[in-house]
């Protein structure tokens, strides 16, 4: 072969070896332009929420109940009827509760009887002549009364003695003025009891669980602790107005056991009269007078008689009688208004759970009432969230596959709710909805709540983003043929994309997978999830696997 042909056959594979380069080269580029699926870094507004199953809670539903038990009479309205405020719902049979009010009304009465008996032995005992306990007057009062008894009941001789006898006259008086301590001092103290007892449950129901602010401190809610407070007053009032009764009881105690020591000192001197039992009528026992827990004991009476005569004890006791029976008078005639249930509002009849012939207790549900007023969404919140959390803040509301229903944050439990199982303290969390719904009560809803918000921002696709703290992650750029892992600053973190406020560009091409990367293994596929500030969390697929949004 010649030179020349040499030549050309060496100029045509070197040729060939520069084309084969070029070859490889462009393909070796046309790959790694295909290995990664990218995205384009826009300019937008995200928002970030939190998100938390609650329940729809009508702020205007009444769950209506009678104030008292009994047969259902009749039923005025049907489920979707219009109401009025005020108006007549349904009505229970009277008959029980009208005789109930005249039951109680026959024991007030008998209380009384009892009282006025007490109070005339009382008086025979210091004017000396237990004869005079066969009438009982009723209209006088205070020393006037006390007085007219005598003169009513006794002889014409004691009644002429008893009016022109200063002394007696006295005696009387002042009888009548410590009975009238008594009853009152007994009445001051029923009532300083009842209002004790009711201070004492309201500080129960205050008080049934501490209070844990969001750094988890423990402490005394500002409710209980002036519950407490309330109760160590009402526990003050009732051991002064005890006391003051104890004190009437001692004072006419001593005025009894005088008298009923004179009467025995003048039966045992020749030639007096053999007296009978002070308070009773002749041939007739005492009358026992009621006992109550609440009257604290009197002196007996002492001297030589041997029959028990009426005590400033029995007084007190008499007194507190007629107290209870008022109140079961009073009471009675409250049932009997409850008879009837009325609306206390205007709105609509959402179910009537009762019908005429059924027999109810005050604890059973007659009928729903919604009114007109905001609709409400009540959510758990753990307590880890709560400062993300504030009043004022935008929501959202939806129900199963409805739309969502625009809302704002209204109230933020102090108190975490009580748990029965152990689990970490949850605070309860309310949204009023901007509109109706037409989602009954109880409801399970989704609350979400917008906790920040990124106007304008460079934002990416969720999957383009591996996070390396709640503010810091890596994005892989594309610059030209190179891929590099650079670092960015985190903004508002929504569903599909993040806002980045440091480290990118509008219009820098990050990349969301690499088509090369080998799949998980174990056949399941994982998704990358971080926990952010406030409860919330940014996920999506593991770095490799995400798509273009």
């Amino acid at each position: 072969m010649s030179g020349r042909a040499r030549r050309r056959t060496a100029l045509a594979a070197v040729a060939a070896i520069v084309a084969l380069v070029i070859g490889l080269v462009a393909a070796t580029s046309s790959a790694g332009a295909s290995r990664y699926r990218t995205a384009t870094a826009v300019t937008g507004d995200v928002e970030q929420t939190v998100g938390y199953d609650g329940t729809i809670a009508a702020s205007r539903r009444r769950d209506l109940s009678f104030g008292a038990g009994g047969t259902v009479a009749s039923v005025g309205v049907e489920p979707g009827d219009r109401v009025k405020a005020g108006q007549v719902l349904a009505r229970l049979d009277t008959t029980d509760l009208s005789a109930a009010v005249t039951e109680a009304q026959a024991d007030l009465a008998a209380a009384k009887a009892t009282l006025e008996d007490v109070e005339d032995g009382q008086v025979d005992a210091v004017t000396g002549d237990a004869s005079t306990a066969s009438a009982s007057p009723a209209s006088a009062t205070g020393s006037l009364r006390v007085v007219a008894a005598v003169a009513t009941r006794s002889t014409t001789t004691q009644a002429d003695q008893a009016a022109t006898s200063p002394e007696l006259a006295a005696q009387l008086a002042a009888l009548a003025k410590q009975q009238a301590a008594v009853t009152s001092s007994q009445t001051a103290a029923t009532e300083a009891i009842a209002a004790a007892k009711d201070a004492l449950a309201a500080q129960t129901s205050a008080c049934a669980s501490p209070e844990t602010d969001p750094t988890g401190a423990v402490g005394i809610a500002e409710e209980c602790s002036a519950a407490l407070a309330a109760v160590q007053d009402a526990q003050e009032v009732v051991a002064a107005r005890q006391e003051a009764l104890q004190s009437a009881l001692d004072a006419l105690s001593s005025t009894l056991n005088e008298a009923v020591a004179a009467l025995g000192k003048s039966t045992t001197e020749p030639g007096g009269p053999t007296p009978e039992t002070p308070g009773a009528p002749s041939g007739k026992a005492p009358e026992a007078a009621p006992q109550t827990p609440d009257a604290p004991s009197g002196n007996q009476g002492s001297g030589d008689n041997s029959s028990r005569s009426a005590t400033a004890a029995d007084l007190a006791s008499a007194q507190a009688a007629i107290d209870v029976a008022r109140a079961k008078v009073t009471q009675a005639e409250a049932d009997l208004d409850a008879a009837l249930l009325t609306a206390p509002f205007a709105g609509t009849i959402r179910a009537v759970d009762i019908a005429a012939g059924d027999d109810v207790a005050t604890s059973d549900r007659a009928m729903v009432l919604i009114g007109t007023g905001d609709t409400t969404a009540t959510a758990s919140v753990p307590v880890d969230d709560l400062a993300a959390l504030e009043v004022g803040q935008r929501a959202r509301v939806v129900a199963g596959t409805g739309d969502p229903i625009a809302a704002t944050v209204s109230s933020i439990g102090l108190a975490p709710e009580p748990t029965t199982d152990g689990s970490s303290a949850t605070y309860r969390v309310t949204v009023t909805l901007d509109d109706e719904t037409t989602a009954p009560e109880g409801t399970t809803v989704r609350v979400e709540v917008v906790t920040e918000t990124a106007a304008k921002a460079v934002t990416v696709p969720v999957s383009a983003v591996t996070p390396l703290s709640a503010a810091t992650g890596t994005v892989r750029l594309v610059q030209g043929e190179q891929v590099t892992r650079t670092r960015v600053t985190l903004g508002a973190r929504g569903d599909t994309s993040v806002a980045i406020t440091d480290g990118l560009a509008a219009g820098d091409l990050v990349v969301l997978a690499d088509l090369e990367a080998e799949l998980p293994s174990g056949g399941t596929q994982t998704r990358s999830t971080l926990r952010i500030g406030g409860g919330g969390t940014m996920t999506g697929p593991p770095p490799g696997m995400g798509s273009v949004r």
